[in-house]
């Protein structure tokens, strides 16, 4: 009985190999690689996108036109992606994976413990039109011993596909928003202007910083210190205005409210006490995927 493990990507799939088929692999071993009852191969990050609108319907191409939107498709179709480094198109990746699951019993899904780690072989799995056995393995580290561990839990992919659904979900929006309102701003302010879901909110953010900055004003701001001994030595104390002071400011713009506290305080002996202690804070924990 032989088991395809499909990983989403060759570093993530090596590591596998070396801890459950036996072989010695190198960070360099071509894959697929087998033993054991396993075959293990490695996707390439996404290897489907969504086909460009005028793909499903030639209306929704050149030259634009605004009595078509909204462009709504409830079940977009994908094809195989291109990558964008070297510009190949990843089908014979594909076409590898689709020979291998005609000589396996089962598989297993080995993608990224996420939604888009999920989302990466579901729809490949889909796309392919597997039907047969699939399994979920989390790889939360490239540890060995602690992937052999983790492929003694796998669980129904079945169990876990509501993480690829919100990764689709994602696609999806931003598929949809993007091609409806780069149309609808194109035509309608009479130029090329792409609209993204997150690229133009992030454009945004990056455009007020700008402004922010070339319409800076210098303002001199006043703060006030007063210095003091303990055991511990020389400190130095630095006085915090109350919301009353800074009303909606975050410094004191006006100097003679602190010359006034000044005044009252130079020269005065003012007893205080002071605690020193030593804290240490650890990093947070990984997250652990849920298999529901």
């Amino acid at each position: 009985m032989s088991k395809l493990v499909i990983a989403e990507k060759p570093m993530l799939a090596r590591d596998i190999a070396r801890a459950i088929t036996g072989k010695e692999v190198s960070e360099s071993a071509r894959l697929p690689i087998s033993g054991n009852g396993y075959t293990v191969c490695a996707c390439a990050g996404h290897l489907l996108e969504l086909v460009k609108p005028d793909a499903i319907d030639p209306k929704w191409g050149m030259p634009w036109s605004l009595d078509v939107l909204p462009i709504e498709v409830h079940d977009w179709p994908k094809e195989p992606a291109v990558d964008k480094k070297t510009g190949e198109s990843k089908k014979p990746l594909i076409d590898q994976i689709a020979g291998l699951l005609k000589t396996c019993d089962s598989v297993i899904a080995a993608g990224d413990p996420d939604d888009e780690g999920q989302l990466i072989v579901d729809e490949l799995l889909d796309y392919l039109g597997y039907a047969g056995k699939v399994e979920r393995v989390y790889v939360n580290d490239n540890i060995e011993k602690n992937i052999v561990k983790a492929f003694d839990k796998l669980v129904p992919n079945d169990s876990c596909r509501g993480a690829g659904n919100a990764a689709y979900a994602r696609q999806m929006a931003d598929m949809c928003f993007g091609v409806n309102e780069t149309r609808l701003a194109t035509k309608r302010l009479d130029g090329l202007f792409t609209v993204g879901r997150v690229q133009t909110p992030t454009l945004g953010l990056v455009v007020k910083r700008d402004e922010a900055i070339a319409h800076h004003v210098t303002r001199k701001f006043y703060e006030l210190f007063a210095s003091g001994d303990s055991d511990a030595g020389e400190l130095t104390f630095k006085y915090l205005p109350g919301k009353e002071l800074l009303a909606g400011e975050k410094h004191l713009f006006e100097r003679h409210t602190l010359e006034a506290l000044k005044e009252k305080l130079d020269g005065r002996d003012l007893h205080f006490e002071t605690t020193v202690s030593k804290k240490q804070e650890n990093p947070p924990l990984t997250l652990q995927p849920s298999s529901s």
